[in-house]
């Protein structure tokens, strides 16, 4: 007997409307947490105010960030397998991109990148803009990639190129850029101020954008390069296009079963 089939299909656009709705929520909770403990003094609310902070660590915005970079690790490995399957170049950028994001959603679960400030701060001396140090690391891991990723870049089809880049933007504005303000802010007063609040929630706003534009852009990029993908449970095997290995059928339009 023949098990059923069944296909689900997923709309790109419909999935970023999806995260940037569910981001706009978040963000939202998180200020009216916030405006409850500055006007009325209460900093507990049920633990409202807490779970909801987009600044504190295990808080609900903070696992919806860690998904969404383990999502992105998820799809960047799938084009890499897809990519080997059919024998395209650069398998190895986007698995180098997968283990970033793998890393990535761990550090936004545990808050790694944290422990490493103060070590940071007396291995450089580091103040002002560079008071949260670790993202002196951070901008020469950046440069690095930068370097390596160049000819990758360059390869990408113009619009998700684009959006790749953009989607890099707003991390980078956000993570790095806003945490360079919030650190030379907190240095000269404290990180329960409400300037700071709002700097930190401007900050998570434009990471999580930028993380769900991303998404939506490796979405994209399978559709446009392989848009009927069968993901098989059970014993591993070379990719198929119908009834053939892809070996006998490189191109990029066809089925592939990963």
């Amino acid at each position: 007997m023949t098990n059923p089939e069944y296909t689900i299909g997923i709309n790109p656009l419909k999935v970023l409307r999806l995260l940037w709705a569910v981001i706009a929520m978040l963000v939202l909770a998180s200020i009216t947490g916030q405006v409850i403990k500055y006007v009325t003094g209460h900093d507990y609310v049920y633990g409202f105010v807490t779970k909801f902070n987009v600044d504190d660590e295990l808080t609900v915005p903070t696992y919806f960030s860690a998904v969404m970079s383990l999502t992105s690790s998820v799809l960047l490995a799938v084009i890499a397998r897809l990519t080997i399957a059919r024998r395209g170049p650069y398998a190895s950028h986007w698995f180098g991109l997968s283990v970033l994001f793998l890393y990535l959603a761990f550090d936004e679960a545990c808050r790694i990148h944290e422990m490493a400030i103060i070590p940071m701060q007396k291995l450089f001396g580091a103040s002002g803009y560079f008071y949260f140090a670790w993202v002196i690391p951070a901008w020469v891991i950046i440069a690095a990639l930068g370097i390596l990723y160049f000819g990758f870049f360059r390869k990408l089809p113009k619009r998700i190129r684009r959006l790749f880049l953009t989607a890099a933007a707003l991390c980078i504005c956000g993570g790095i850029g806003f945490e360079m303000i919030s650190g030379h802010y907190v240095q000269r007063h404290n990180d329960q101020e409400p300037v700071y609040i709002t700097m930190i929630t401007i900050e998570e706003l434009l990471e999580m954008t930028g993380v769900s534009l991303f998404i939506y852009a490796l979405l994209e990029y399978i559709k446009q390069t392989t848009p009927n993908v069968t993901f098989r449970i059970g014993p591993g095997g070379p990719a198929k296009t119908g009834n053939e290995t892809i070996r006998n059928d490189p191109s990029p339009g066809n089925a592939h079963t990963v």
